[in-house]
């Protein structure tokens, strides 16, 4: 608790429930107090359970993940590694992953969708490039 900055004494009874509202706004005042990279300095060598959230391009470049090959790149595509590693019987990545929109059409049509329906839904952008696909984009 000194590393967070709270003295154990002004938290009740964790498991008193009536307690968690004003427990949790002086916790989330606390870990809003500091940058991500302050806290990760605070806290990665100390016992506790911690971890930083990554971005995905910041999670493929951590040394944690650097370290167990968490990642692999497959036909210019960086993907997390199959999961889990057996000795016996290791995970293999045949290719890269779809594209975006790729098979978009023929799946709306196999769940009953008409070409209409289709021809709306790609006139509204439906099919192209999304925030998730952007940041395949950057793990490329």
């Amino acid at each position: 608790m000194a590393r967070l900055g709270l003295d154990a004494n002004e938290f009740p009874d964790q498991f008193d429930r009536s307690a968690w509202p004003a427990m949790r706004t002086r916790l989330d005042a606390v870990f809003r107090g500091k940058t991500s990279d302050e806290w990760t300095s605070l806290l990665q060598d100390v016992d506790v359970c911690f971890t930083p959230v990554l971005s995905m391009r910041e999670a493929i470049d951590h040394p944690h993940n650097v370290a167990r090959s968490m990642f692999i790149t497959v036909d210019g595509v960086t993907q997390p590694a199959p999961a889990p590693r057996l000795s016996r019987t290791p995970g293999r990545v045949g290719r890269a992953p779809i594209a975006p929109g790729e098979g978009a059409k023929d799946t709306l049509r196999d769940w009953g969708l008409d070409a209409g329906e289709i021809a709306a839904l790609e006139q509204r952008g439906a099919f192209g490039t999304t925030t998730v696909d952007q940041g395949k984009k950057e793990a490329r």
